[in-house]
């Protein structure tokens, strides 16, 4: 059992590193990683990186672009990132396809807008949009086409190996992820950092000396060569810096000679548009005082329309009260009219009885005339009685006559009377007539008046509403022109302003080109030469800590199985021993019987060789199929990949089966030889006891008492 123990833990041990370091290089064959990774504080131009292909002994280059950035995720989580590019040609035959990251979750970037995420970041999902933050370094935004990216693809990175990121200069220090781009995601011509693969590296073990030696080999000729490829760069740069600063200069005085000449033209354009604004404003005030006094003069004439209204509105109820008078006087007359129109028909109808009864009284006149001639003609004809009749008839008719006269003269007095008066009411009548008359005309008059009055007042109101529109029209015409005024003042002040901005902004611009020429020549006097920072595998933290956690390994297994083989030997001869105290008996009645040493020898070293064998063989068994597994588990949660492969080299068990055997064998030999020296009467009887001793303790009297 102590001989499989020490043979597993030996051969297990010995084989935990070679198969670790197989891991290792099966995960570094797969992707190609970089022998090599090359930074430059000034970058590399195309010409560096066909520069670096021709070097002797370089197999493979691949220039592409690194920056550590400042990423925002999903939740507005701020990461410190670093970013890769990734070749054009992603194809598994592109020989020059270096440190790739293997795909795990996702497809590959296509668009510029695409990115390959950590595996590991959790934070960042598959969909995700990530974006670089704000705050980070203008020439790092600069160096990205895009600030926002779509995660399509997760993966691990042979960059990465193990699960610490690396350092940084942003943020507290230590990356949280990595992010793959396309090579077309990023906006220079300017690469930031070449990988390469030295010829025949890939050859050897990544941790063999041949391949150190080539590294090496070629860690000296990329050192020189890049000393010397620093030095043309610099002075390229100087050279081109010196170009710039002189095509500044001459730009600068250009730009101000132009500035000045513009700021010129608009400071006059400005002088003229403040004067045409003034003479405007000149104008608007001598407008708007002809408009006030316009506005005097309709408010003037609107006050007179207003009077001549009011008189008017007065006449005419003048004239509505004459018209009620002369209509109540008209009636009054023609009521008063009538009692003399129906006298004045009365006196008619009178005259025209007065005149039949003068008419028949004339007539009766006549009539008695005619008989007191005929009477007197006949008179003395007649006889008494008929004289005395006829007389009698005669003065009867007299008397009849002398009465209608009388009546006539009466009715003649009555209708003189009658005429007076209706002589007086026709003069009273036809006064009334005349005033009527009068008041008629007068009226007629007032209301041609009052027409004439109202049309003059209406051709008054025209004119006026005409002025008024007039004026309306001149104060929208005048508030045009103040609102036009206004907007060229306004237009005037952010003239000036504009003016005194833009002269303030060449200005400044032009300071800060001097302040930016100086500062370039500053800096050209003070520019230092580039310097090419060259990192091998072994700079790679995960890589030397693979390389370290072998050599522990190494170390490791020297040390235990060691103690274990001692113990072994310890134990097996321990064991022999009290196996050969006990068989002393057989041991001696043998050498009694006349067997030799050889003979009684080889009987327990083939029982301590079986056992070695196999312990020994089930010990490395177990050892180099558990030991390295187990190992390769506990170690594979440091690293990013975990396909393990063990390592088949027999060397560690052979030295594991001969070191049992050796201890067995050794132990075995050591016990049979030590008793086979003791003569067979001596072996045939009990060994004697030893003579006791006193223990330390005793000498120690104060404690020895008290125990």
């Amino acid at each position: 059992l102590i001989i499989l123990l020490g043979a597993g833990f030996y051969s297990g041990l010995q084989a935990s590193a070679p198969s670790m370091r197989l891991t290792g290089d099966d995960w570094f064959e797969r992707t190609r990683l970089a022998d090599f990774r090359i930074l430059s504080t000034y970058g590399f131009t195309a010409s560096d990186v066909e520069a670096i292909r021709n070097v002797p002994g370089v197999e493979h280059v691949m220039a592409g672009y690194t920056a550590d950035v400042t990423l925002i995720t999903a939740g507005d989580v701020n990461h410190s990132t670093g970013i890769h590019s990734l070749p054009a040609d992603l194809s598994e035959e592109n020989p020059g396809y270096l440190s790739r990251p293997v795909l795990t979750e996702g497809r590959m970037p296509e668009n510029e807008n695409e990115c390959l995420a950590d595996d590991q970041e959790g934070a960042i999902r598959l969909g995700d949009r990530v974006r670089i933050a704000e705050n980070t370094e203008k020439e790092k935004i600069e160096l990205f086409k895009n600030k926002e990216f779509i995660v399509v693809g997760k993966c691990v990175s042979p960059t990465y190996i193990t699960f610490q990121r690396g350092s940084t200069t942003i943020g507290n220090g230590r990356l949280n992820c990595f992010l793959y781009l396309p090579e077309k995601a990023f906006d220079s011509e300017i690469y930031t950092q070449i990988s390469l693969q030295i010829s025949g590296s890939d050859q050897n073990s990544s941790f063999s000396k041949i391949r150190e030696g080539l590294i090496k080999k070629a860690e000296s000729k990329l050192e020189a060569f890049g000393a010397a490829r620093a030095e043309i760069r610099y002075e390229t740069l100087r050279q081109e810096g010196a170009d710039a600063i002189a095509e500044a200069e001459q730009t600068y005085w250009k730009a101000k000679a132009e500035a000045d000449e513009k700021l010129g033209d608009a400071l006059k354009a400005l002088n003229k548009a403040e004067k045409d604004y003034s003479d405007g404003e000149a104008a608007f005030i001598k407008a708007e005082k002809k408009l006030e006094e316009a506005a005097d003069q309709i408010v003037a004439s609107e006050k007179k329309l207003r009077e001549g209204a009011r008189i008017i509105r007065a006449n005419a109820a003048k004239l509505k009260d004459a018209r009620a008078a002369y209509n109540r006087n008209a009636a009054r007359l023609k009521k008063e009219r009538k009692p003399y129109d129906d006298g004045m028909t009365a006196l008619k109808k009178a005259e025209s009885v007065w005149l039949r009864g003068v008419a028949s009284l004339r007539s009766a006149q006549r009539e008695a005339d005619r008989k007191r001639a005929e009477y007197e003609q006949i008179r003395e004809m007649l006889p008494p009685e008929a004289r005395a009749a006829a007389e009698a008839e005669l003065a009867a008719a007299d008397r009849s006559l002398q009465a209608g006269g009388v009546a006539l003269k009466n009715a003649k007095r009555e209708l003189d009377g009658s005429r007076a008066r209706l002589k007086r009411v026709a003069r009273q009548v036809a006064a009334g007539e005349r005033a009527l008359a009068k008041a008629e005309q007068e009226i007629r008059t007032g209301e041609k008046q009052l027409v004439e009055a109202q049309k003059e007042l209406n051709q008054g109101s025209a004119k006026g509403n005409q002025a008024r529109s007039r004026w309306a029209a001149g104060r929208r015409t005048l508030d045009r022109n103040r609102k036009k005024l206004d907007e060229a003042a306004l237009l005037l002040k952010d003239g000036r302003l504009k003016y005194e901005e833009n002269k303030e902004k060449a200005d400044r611009e032009l300071a800060d080109a001097r302040v930016e020429m100086e500062d370039a020549k500053k800096q050209l006097a003070s520019l230092k030469r580039p310097e090419w920072i060259l990192m091998s595998r072994e700079d790679n933290p995960g890589y030397q800590e693979l390389g370290d956690a072998a050599s522990r390994l190494e170390s490791l297994a020297q040390i235990i199985p060691t103690f274990l083989f001692i113990v072994a030997a310890l134990v097996c001869l321990t064991t022999m021993t009290r196996m050969v105290e006990e068989q002393r008996l057989q041991m001696g009645t043998l050498k009694a019987l006349g067997y030799g040493r050889s003979g009684i020898l080889s009987k327990y070293m083939f029982y301590a060789i079986f056992t070695s064998l196999l312990g020994g063989g089930a010990g490395i068994y177990l050892g180099v199929n558990i030991f390295p597994r187990v190992i390769w588990k506990a170690y594979s949660n440091m690293f990013s990949f975990h396909d393990f492969h063990l390592s088949g080299d027999p060397g560690p068990g052979i030295i594991a089966l001969l070191l049992g055997l050796a201890a067995t064998v050794v132990a075995t030999a050591g016990a049979c030889l030590s008793a086979l020296k003791t003569p067979p009467a001596a072996l045939m009887r009990p060994r004697a006891p030893k003579a006791g001793r006193r223990v330390f303790l005793e000498h120690i009297t104060f404690l020895w008492k008290r125990i």
